[in-house]
């Protein structure tokens, strides 16, 4: 039986990134190494990609093969452990990598809570409509019922009330149900990338997605020209990386203009990937040969407004959610005890 691929996760990858930068600082071999990470790794998937690992090294193949030929990692990290590796800058390379999905390991766990929390909001609104229509309105219905004698137009009123409650509860029920689905299915495939897709549809969450492209390019070019890759080619590997429209537009637009012979800031200006401001800092990191830093602190910059931005889109779902419960747990009550004050007025 075929044994099923274990992805690794962005912080599983950048935890592994760590661990080989830490091993070639100490002067641990990489096969040694691979075989310690074996030894320790308490999780059988790992410790099957651990060994195809060690068989690689072990016949002669580098590490970057030996990565790509297990499945487990992105193909963005493998490549650029084969940039390292013929640079003669693993070390960096790697360090630079734990960097990099530390950090999206960090915005995918923004991503989750924006749809974690309503969901479980939604499911305590479910679970109040439910109670309230199969235990607290039936007995308004007997009580009703008791009390009624024929007023004009009450039991109509009470019967419209009973159907919308019961309606209102069904529909919210299906909605749990489907987001319960979304969500599970998009864990199966891992795709936070899917998640950060369904939250970019909300109408208020404008440009999210395409800062998430912004900042997935910029912390990627800064691993590629750290790493000694020439710009043209660093910027044209970063393009192929976002995955918003807008962003990924914007990075083949900086492109061309590389290959137009346009300085990096004033191409990634000019396609609205930096700010005029940032695009001034990335013109001095680049006389100074610091290049690469400057884009990670404008990737980190990144960060921190996604984070922002996020946290800011969950507190606003949670309190709409908290409105439209108590909306309408109100509403379904005054409509139950409308037909009921109608019967007693008339008693």
């Amino acid at each position: 039986m075929k044994k099923r691929i274990s992805r690794f996760t962005a912080d599983e990858t950048a935890n592994f990134c760590s661990q080989i930068a830490m091993l070639l600082n100490g002067g641990i071999s990489l096969f040694e190494g691979i075989e310690m990470f074996y030894e320790e790794a308490d999780n059988s998937a790992v410790k099957e990609t651990m060994k195809k690992i060690g068989d690689e090294l072990r016949e002669g193949s580098s590490l970057g093969d030996a990565l790509e030929k297990t499945k487990a990692f992105p193909a963005y990290m493998t490549q650029m452990v084969e940039v390292g590796e013929k640079t003669g800058k693993l070390e960096d390379v790697m360090n630079a990598l734990a960097a990099y999905y530390e950090r999206e390991s960090a915005v995918n766990a923004g991503i989750k809570n924006v749809i974690m929390y309503p969901v479980m909001l939604f499911s305590m609104m479910a679970i109040i409509l439910i109670a309230l229509v199969t235990k607290i309105l039936p007995m308004f219905e007997a009580v009703f019922y008791e009390l009624d004698n024929k007023t004009p137009g009450a039991e109509s009123m009470m019967d419209t009330s009973l159907a919308v409650s019961r309606i209102t509860a069904v529909i919210v029920f299906g909605i749990l149900v489907v987001l319960l689905g979304v969500l599970l299915a998009y864990r199966l495939k891992n795709g936070a990338d899917e998640l950060g897709k369904l939250i970019n549809r909300l109408p208020f969450a404008s440009n999210l997605s395409e800062k998430l492209g912004k900042d997935r390019f910029l912390a990627a070019l800064s691993v590629m020209v750290g790493s000694g890759m020439e710009m043209g080619e660093a910027v044209e590997r970063a393009s192929e990386l976002p995955d918003d429209a807008n962003a990924s537009a914007m990075a083949e637009q900086a492109v061309e203009m590389i290959k137009a012979r346009e300085p990096l800031d004033d191409a990634l200006q000019k396609s609205g990937i930096l700010s005029s401001l940032e695009s001034r800092m990335l013109g001095v990191g680049m006389k100074t040969g610091a290049a690469d830093r400057v884009l990670e602190k404008l990737s980190s910059r990144h960060d921190e407004e996604i984070g922002n931005r996020l946290n800011s889109l969950s507190a606003k779902i949670e309190v709409g959610l908290v409105v439209i419960l108590t909306v309408l747990v109100g509403v379904i009550l005054l409509m139950v005890m409308m037909p009921l004050i109608s019967v007693i007025a008339s008693i």
